[in-house]
């Protein structure tokens, strides 16, 4: 093999030791995510979890990138290259390494706070605040090792980062104020990614991301609300899925004084019944009840009780059912009166 080597060109040897380099480490790249997606599935299967992909995604190129970096270190000690081309090379392979490692650290610790969570009945608060706070952290590590190779001292730009970040802190409170706010939310747990929740401004959705600065909340309409940390956490906020997602939909309907309550009471129960049976979204099972609210100016206030799984449900239940109830009051001779006045006239003296 040496000898085979030594008829090539120093060009030649260069360019073979970096295909080698990236042959080896796409076979590792892949051998390694399979045995670990295997084990991994393994693993989480016996305590009844559906493995998730991420680990293996999260380390997916970094043994090729590996392997292309070690192609081209060797491949370059077999070129006449100056000292001072060669210092360069060797700096520039070094920071792609802490780059490449860096980078699936990075992931690799996502993927498996998420996995850990998955493993205790939790949801991952997928939300970039979390994701940004890891990035800042593994790649403030890096920056540091590599500033340590070039022989940069770190003690002054520690020093210099200290007085910046007092001047920062003081211009940016209203930014900083958020992001603590936004930490506080996440750490609270008690509102999610995910999460169907209303604002005392009247304002509702589900949440889809907690960033540093806003919690975004996407409305039924497809809308995005954008909330500031800093003010969501000082706002009086329902939560529609805690402690549960099953949600009670009440709806009120008026009948005429002259009535029959006992009719009516069937009649709508009978209706609910069949809207609960027939839309997607109803908890199955779930007897609906009616309570008679009191006497209206104009008619018999009664309140229908319903339940959805979930709190968007909500919608085409109600709409379905008052289509139903009208249609049946109306074939059955049931008056829903509107607001009405009698006017008595007294004769003149």
């Amino acid at each position: 093999m040496s000898d085979t080597l030594g008829q090539l060109t120093p060009y030649a040897q260069a360019a073979l030791y970096v295909s080698l380099g990236v042959l080896a480490g796409w076979i590792v790249d892949r051998v390694v995510a399979r045995v670990l997606g295997r084990s991994m599935k393994r693993s989480l299967a016996r305590r009844g979890i559906q493995a998730p992909d991420n680990i293996p995604r999260a380390i997916r190129g970094t043994f090729v990138r590996i392997g292309l970096f070690a192609g081209v270190y060797f491949g370059a000690g077999e070129l006449a290259l100056p000292a001072s081309v060669r210092d360069i090379v060797n700096s520039v392979l070094f920071v792609g390494m802490v780059l490449v490692v860096t980078n699936a650290a990075t992931h690799l610790t996502i993927a498996a706070l998420r996995i850990y969570l998955a493993a205790r009945g939790r949801m991952m608060p997928s939300s970039s605040i979390f994701e940004a706070i890891i990035y800042v952290m593994y790649y403030g590590v890096a920056l540091l090792v590599v500033l340590d190779h070039f022989g940069v001292s770190i003690a002054p730009l520690l020093a210099a980062a200290g007085v910046t970040g007092i001047v920062l802190g003081l211009a940016l409170q209203e930014t900083l104020s958020s992001l603590i706010a936004g930490l506080q939310i996440v750490a609270a747990g008690q509102i999610k990614v995910g999460d169907y929740i209303q604002l005392d401004t009247g304002e509702e959705g589900r949440v889809t991301d907690v960033n540093w600065r806003n919690t975004v909340v996407e409305t039924v309409v497809g809308n995005e609300v954008v909330v500031p940390n800093s003010r969501l956490a000082t706002t009086v906020v329902t939560n529609f899925e805690m402690p549960e997602t099953e949600f009670n939909v009440n709806v009120v309907v008026g009948v005429s004084y002259g009535s029959d309550l006992g009719r009516v009471e069937e009649v709508t129960l009978d209706v609910a019944r069949e809207t609960i049976a027939q839309v997607d979204g109803t908890v199955e099972g779930f007897e609906p009840f009616i309570r008679y609210q009191g006497f209206g100016d104009s008619s018999i206030d009664l309140k229908v009780f319903l339940r959805v799984y979930e709190y968007e449900a909500r919608y085409v239940l109600v709409h379905e059912f008052v289509k139903r109830l009208h249609a049946r009051y109306d074939r059955e001779g049931m008056v829903i009166p509107f607001p009405q006045r009698s006017v008595h006239m007294e004769p003149e003296r």
